[in-house]
């Protein structure tokens, strides 16, 4: 059971910033339009020339990124996204595959004609970014997952995979009150604040339920292949953990083919980037200026 309670808090993104940054001249808000008609609706800050894009998680939206847009807009280009099925984005697709979440991410970089990229993906977006960086690589020059990538190469048991169809159950027979329970058992740490467990509660369970759980079956699925998907990374995989769940880096060094680095946080939950905004851009900072170092 602990090892699949983790393995749930290592699918959510949340945030403590009830407000959205305020859209001043320098920001636009607009939608691109996949190759099957989806529209995505973006944000663009700043204009450096080097580009984060940053990828929300599972039923939330892309407002969670403000506190990093705040500090990171004046010496880059900051765009964030509402991943298809959430926020401001169609939801009209049937499925919510990884490699189609991946080819969207391809074609906003294209239609947006940004350079330089860093791809930042938090929990469920960490294997976005993954796929992303495997089969589309033009325009990347850096990866970095938030919280996730924990274990990697460890497939479920039997009994594992039957308390997950178990967890799969609960949330279909109802959703909005169990997605709450999860939550608060599960994905936050003992300093969380108060305002940001309810805010998780409220986006979590306001999510569209078809798509909530048709996104959440198709994470277990593309967990099982991350081993395969990691040794085809032509990118080093720099990841921004807490330290509230160890990271098993002898997985990762078994299977990351580009090389790995690991920057941990600590005293956070799944949410550093929310929980110690300060403390967590801090450390993106060092990891943005590695990945510049020749």
């Amino acid at each position: 059971m602990k090892r699949l309670y983790f393995i749930f808090a290592i699918l959510i993104f949340i945030s403590c910033v009830d407000n959205e940054t305020p859209v001043t001249s320098e920001t636009k808000e607009e939608i691109v339009r996949t190759s099957d008609s989806v529209t995505l609706s973006y944000k663009i800050y700043g204009s450096g020339d080097t580009t984060l894009l940053f990828l929300h998680g599972w039923a939330i939206n892309k407002s969670y990124w403000d506190s990093q847009v705040e500090f990171f807009s004046p010496a880059y280009k900051i765009v964030t996204v509402d991943l298809a099925g959430f926020g401001e984005s169609d939801t009209t697709r049937r499925d919510y595959q990884f490699d189609r979440y991946a080819k969207d991410i391809s074609e906003l970089i294209t239609q947006l004609e940004l350079k330089n990229v860093v791809l930042i993906g938090h929990s469920m977006s960490g294997d976005i970014i993954l796929e992303t960086a495997i089969a589309y690589p033009q325009h990347l020059i850096g990866l970095i997952g938030i919280d996730n990538f924990n274990i990697v190469g460890k497939p479920f048991t039997e009994n594992e995979r039957k308390e997950v169809e178990g967890y799969f159950s609960m949330f279909e027979s109802n959703y909005k009150e169990a997605v709450k329970i999860y939550a608060e058992t599960s994905l936050f740490h003992s300093s969380t604040d108060s305002l940001v467990k309810e805010r998780v509660k409220r986006d979590m369970s306001g999510a569209s339920e078809r798509i909530a759980l048709n996104s959440f079956r198709n994470i277990f699925d593309y967990l099982q292949e991350e081993s395969e998907k990691l040794p085809l990374l032509k990118l080093r995989l720099n990841l921004l953990n807490s330290d509230a769940h160890q990271t098993d880096a002898a997985a990762l060094a078994k299977f990351a083919g580009a090389s790995y680095k690991i920057y941990p946080i600590p005293a956070t939950g799944h949410y550093p980037m929310i929980e110690k905004s300060e403390v967590f851009n801090a450390i993106l900072a060092d990891i943005l200026n590695d990945i510049a170092k020749p």
